[in-house]
């Protein structure tokens, strides 16, 4: 399911993007279906992406995925996606983010997300900013809430905190743990 919120702030409007476990499949009908009529349906500031930044949801994997040319990204599902306004932010609901880590989260679809907030231009350390994950960020697995200010402007990162550790007998941390495929 793809879900598009949009908050009103004043004269202003911010679009959430939430994409849940969305498939390639799915992203490709939005972007027949929908997109290729009306953009601003798919439109957002911020972007959930889905399956916790997994390849599979931007494009095909075959014989396991492993190397980069098992992996065909699909214009389709990439297309229904781009429709960022401003200077929108992507949030991956997964660990961070590392090349060569489990996946997913994948590092290929973060370095694709990047390349999205670039808009074209060059992925800076302002751009690498607005990619955030809830179970860490560049240097440290630390979970942390990903929280925005929504403005008539469009949103801005507000302060964080580490998220409070839920425990059922281990412990273990409130946001964050990825899923089981890449």
């Amino acid at each position: 399911m793809v879900i598009q919120w949009s908050v009103t702030r004043s004269w202003g409007k911010n679009y959430i993007l939430i994409a849940g476990d969305t498939s390639v499949e799915v992203l490709e009908r939005l972007e027949s279906e929908v997109h290729a009529h009306n953009p601003d349906h798919l439109a957002w500031h911020i972007l959930i992406a889905p399956h916790h930044c997994s390849r599979r949801s931007i494009g095909r994997v075959w014989n396991g995925g492993c190397i980069d040319e098992e992996f065909e990204e699909s214009a389709g599902a990439l297309a229904s996606l781009g429709e960022q306004r401003g200077d929108g932010y992507v949030v991956a609901s997964s660990r961070r983010v590392i090349r060569g880590g489990n996946t997913p989260p994948s590092y290929h679809a973060k370095l694709r997300y990047l390349r999205i907030l670039a808009a074209g231009g060059e992925v800076t350390d302002a751009v690498r900013a607005r990619f955030r994950c809830t179970g860490g960020n560049a240097t440290s697995d630390k979970p942390a809430h990903v929280v925005f200010n929504l403005n008539a402007t469009g949103p801005s990162l507000a302060a964080t905190t580490a998220p409070a550790t839920v425990g059922l007998g281990g412990g273990g941390a409130s946001v964050g743990g990825g899923g089981g495929y890449g």
